[in-house]
């Protein structure tokens, strides 16, 4: 990877292996704010794909990067040895946390990948690539998320995969020509979703409960 897009390997793999180490020492906490990594990891990560659904990073990395006048010395290393180190260590570590849950977590394999699609839509060189790449693992991560929450009676994972997807479903009718009928028909589809899924998920926490 060229050091003009290295921030996106190593920010897609830093958010990652954060995700992921607060998976592994604070999963088992009641609340949010007690698992820092695990929240600020996955809250940065899904921001940072969703940015990387749009053309605009894809096109700007290529010249208003920062690095863009270093041509040699100790930036462009260190930049590119994170770049390199970071989505090989995030992947190394989904990989062991998943054949210790025997992939029953889709989450932690959706998170894993987050830094190998970052690379893998850089090298293609192709703006459209990479955008259908993110918008594809965009879509993919919130579901995992969804599943996982179901599956296992979680309420914040099933949140989490329904403000993923309902992210990457505006963000697409914002870039498209419909009408403001046809996109407010959606937030109310959007709106009615999240509080169906959310009765329904409590309903069932109540049933197992009595």
């Amino acid at each position: 990877m060229r050091a003009k897009g290295a921030w996106i390997g190593a920010y897609t793999g830093l958010l990652a292996l954060m995700y992921l180490a607060g998976v592994r020492w604070f999963g088992d906490a009641p609340s949010v704010w007690q698992r820092p990594w695990q929240s600020a990891g996955a809250l940065g990560l899904g921001v940072v794909a969703l940015l990387l659904t749009y053309d605009w990073p894809w096109k700007e990395i290529n010249y208003q990067d920062w690095r863009q006048n270093w041509t040699s010395g100790s930036a462009l290393i260190v930049g590119n040895a994170l770049a390199a180190l970071l989505p090989i260590a995030a992947v190394c570590v989904a990989a062991r946390e998943v054949r210790a849950s025997r992939w029953t977590e889709l989450d932690r394999v959706m998170v894993g990948l987050a830094p190998l699609c970052g690379v893998v839509g850089y090298s293609f060189n192709s703006t459209a690539v990479a955008q259908a790449l993110f918008n594809g693992y965009l879509f993919a991560l919130g579901l995992g998320a969804l599943v996982a929450g179901i599956r296992w009676n979680k309420l914040g994972r099933v949140n989490a995969g329904l403000l993923a997807l309902s992210a990457l479903i505006v963000a697409r009718f914002f870039d498209s020509d419909l009408s403001f009928l046809a996109r407010g028909l959606a937030f109310i589809l959007l709106g009615a979703g999240f509080l169906a899924t959310n009765v329904v998920m409590l309903l069932r926490k109540g049933a197992a409960a009595a």
